[in-house]
């Protein structure tokens, strides 16, 4: 990000924002268009985000919140990403948060990832795939579930399978906000790995949607008893409790 200045004109805040020699224009006028007063979408997906463009994008994030902040593959790093995440967090800046291919955010990073999960009133949709979800970021991200407002939650391709799973299962267990859990393309394989999810549906009433497609999850044991398993790949299966679960892929 080479520059960041913001104008006040007749009470209209504008930012002129340029990120990697393109121009963002945000106006607050202009943007708030839906009915909650937030603008639709901060995007800046497959940007390079520094740790100055994260420290740049203030002006904007304290005069907008957004009902969609992208920030998949914006390559942060360490310091970029806490200090951006702690300004999502204190400004309140968005209900629905993707953070997605973003692999180099570090112990800050993730340390602020869980803080913003854990204290925001506003954030009800995370999507953190294609992230291996091994030894500190399982265990930081599942911390901050115990406690979290999420109701979405999308993990998929973040290597769950073993450990990462048990983790993550244990938090969920008496998590009673989340709805929908999406995880796909795990590689979750085991009688462990199906005994876990079974586990998981057992104690948490509360979830009503779980996506597993992708995965060779076997077809027997706890997990079987909380799903209904059919050969329909394409169609939502509907589970007891009025639970859904996407089944293609299983065997």
């Amino acid at each position: 990000m080479e520059g960041c200045r913001g104008l006040v004109l007749e009470g209209y805040i504008n930012c002129i924002v340029y990120v990697n020699e393109k121009c963002y224009i945000f106006s607050l006028h202009q943007q708030v268009t839906s009915l909650n007063g937030r603008a639709p979408c901060l995007d800046l997906k497959g940007e390079r985000l520094d740790h100055l463009s994260c420290e740049a994008l203030e002006v904007i994030l304290k005069s907008l919140s957004f009902d969609f902040i992208n920030l998949q593959a914006a390559e942060l790093e360490e310091n970029g990403a806490s200090s951006l995440l702690d300004m999502i967090l204190y400004y309140e800046s968005t209900p629905h948060l993707d953070i997605s291919d973003n692999t180099g955010m570090g112990i800050s990073g993730w340390k602020a990832l869980s803080h913003l999960i854990k204290q925001s009133v506003c954030l009800l949709r995370l999507d953190v795939c294609n992230v291996a979800l091994l030894q500190y970021p399982a265990q930081v991200l599942s911390r901050a579930l115990l406690s979290s407002r999420l109701t979405v939650l999308h993990l998929q391709s973040t290597c769950l399978s073993g450990r990462p799973l048990f983790t993550l299962v244990a938090a969920l267990k008496s998590n009673r906000a989340l709805r929908e859990l999406y995880l796909s393309n795990n590689n979750l394989n085991s009688e462990q790995d199906s005994m876990q999810l079974g586990d998981l549906l057992r104690y948490n009433s509360s979830i009503t949607t779980l996506d597993l497609s992708n995965n060779t999850i076997a077809n027997s044991g706890a997990l079987k008893e909380h799903i209904l398993y059919e050969t329909d790949t394409t169609v939502p299966v509907e589970a007891a409790g009025g639970r859904t679960a996407y089944n293609n892929g299983w065997n």
